[in-house]
């Protein structure tokens, strides 16, 4: 019998899509038994499919409220990446805060963010880099990272009179240029895979470069840093010769260390709960030990990655077997508790209800321990705001146990932002469940005696699960 192929769907730009999806990467995943299935989104995704995995950069809120319809109907179909966690990188204003609040280890490593605030609407540029102290070079970025090409444009500018000459829109980002040896480390991150490269940047810019600028210098407008020389002649010795200074230092330049870059990496991907992304890091020029994150960008090129098919077929592969190894510990501990000695009702659950974390905890001859577990399980739950699914017997409901005459287990929660749009959804789906439901249920608890409840049982004149 052959094995089962896994249905991996994707939903990308026709752009996007035309770079990642190569030949190279298609005939990989068919060889391990992957599937790679286009996704057309402009259709209703709950149509397409089934899938196993679902991986996806496409902007906007409709597919984003479908993303988040199929995780709750869908909870077995793994979303890569949750759309939540993947907006938190859409604007430059916020996306490196979660680089200061990291805490890894670092041996003789510092890390930090360039010098950076926003320029808002009402604010005016010369004004707000003399208050601010603002040090002549620095980048400036639109704010929104959209995918769109306007949203990649940056402009370096040298001084006044650059700053004359920006016009671009506000609010934007102004990031204080830092000498790096023209020498920039792109991260690749694909679930536990890293993958680190070297790429040539900005040269070094020394004072007398800005003292010795022309009058009608001081702004350099690119989208990558090989778009520098696009305007000039690339046959040229003065541009030749940059090429191959450029060429020469990333040639020579030394990788940061690997514990580092793996610890860093890790610190993010879990920071921010994001598993395809990359980071750009930069090395002072003054202090070798001394590192920049710049920028971070959800689902980049990947096709420029070294090996990129074969790191990606071993990721997906990671995935589909975590998902079969939980679906497979699911089913075993179902078929412990009905071969257990405990009468189990038959349960049912809603489809909007979410089980990616079940904590199968059954109440048998030793249930001495049964105040604490479901305590456990119920602040669990509503700390990780994850669903818990608690089975218990009903011929044990009425029975009284010394041990709930205990206080409850203390916990305390923090503030959580609701996801409003989830929790509708959450609640229209159940409330469907309810209305097709068949069998009407009795809760019933340790305040009504078991008595008082088989009677109210028995007065019904239909059936009670």
């Amino acid at each position: 019998m052959s094995s089962p192929m896994y249905r991996i769907g994707y939903a990308f730009s026709p752009k996007d899509g035309q770079r990642f999806m190569q030949n190279s990467l298609i005939n990989h995943a068919k060889q391990r038994g992957i599937d790679l299935i286009e996704i057309n989104p402009t259709q209703p995704l709950a149509q397409q499919g089934p899938f196993d995995c679902i991986i996806h950069k496409i902007y906007g809120s409709d597919w984003n409220n479908q993303v988040q319809q199929l995780s709750l109907h869908h909870p077995n179909v793994v979303v890569i990446d949750p759309p939540e966690a993947i907006d938190h990188l859409h604007s430059r204003a916020s996306m490196l805060d979660v680089v200061t609040s990291l805490k890894i280890p670092r041996g003789n490593q510092t890390l930090g963010v360039p010098n950076q605030r926003v320029l808002e609407e009402s604010e005016n540029i010369a004004d707000s880099i003399e208050e601010k102290g603002f040090k002549f070079p620095f980048i400036a970025k639109q704010l929104s990272v959209d995918g769109s090409g306007k949203s990649h444009e940056m402009f370096l500018v040298f001084n006044e009179n650059g700053l004359k000459k920006l016009k671009l829109k506000k609010p934007f980002l102004m990031q204080e240029f830092v000498n790096h040896g023209g020498v920039i480390f792109k991260v690749y991150v694909v679930g536990d895979h890293v993958k680190c490269v070297k790429r040539k940047s900005l040269p070094d810019i020394s004072e007398e470069t800005l003292n010795n600028m022309a009058p009608d210098e001081g702004l350099l407008l690119f989208k990558q840093i090989s778009n520098l020389i696009a305007k000039n002649d690339p046959s040229s010795d003065q541009v030749g010769g940059y090429i191959s200074g450029v060429e020469k230092l990333v040639e020579e330049a030394e990788m940061p260390p690997s514990e580092f870059v793996m610890e860093l990496a890790n610190g993010l991907r879990e920071a921010m709960g994001l598993r395809l992304f990359n980071f750009d890091l930069i090395r002072d020029s003054r202090d070798g030990n001394r590192y920049f994150v710049i920028d971070i960008n959800y689902f980049p090129g990947f096709a420029k990655m070294p090996d990129y098919e074969s790191v990606f077929v071993d990721f997906f592969c990671d995935v589909v077997e975590d998902k079969r190894r939980n679906v497979g510990l699911e089913a075993k501990e179902n078929q412990e508790v009905r071969g257990g000695e405990i009468e189990e009702s038959e349960a049912l659950v809603p489809a909007a209800v979410s089980i990616k974390h079940l904590c199968p905890y059954v109440l048998g001859k030793e249930h001495q321990d049964a105040h604490e577990l479901i305590d456990t399980l119920i602040s669990t739950s509503l700390k990780e705001s994850k669903p818990v699914y608690i089975s218990i017997s009903y011929n044990l409901v009425g029975v009284p146990h010394p041990t709930f005459s205990r206080e409850p287990v203390p916990f305390s929660l923090n503030p959580r932002l609701s996801n409003k749009m989830g929790l509708e959804a959450a609640v229209e789906a159940a409330a469907g469940f309810l209305d097709k439901a068949v069998k009407p249920v009795l809760v019933g608890g340790p305040k009504h005696p078991h008595d008082i409840q088989s009677s109210k049982v028995n007065s019904l004149v239909f059936p009670v699960q």
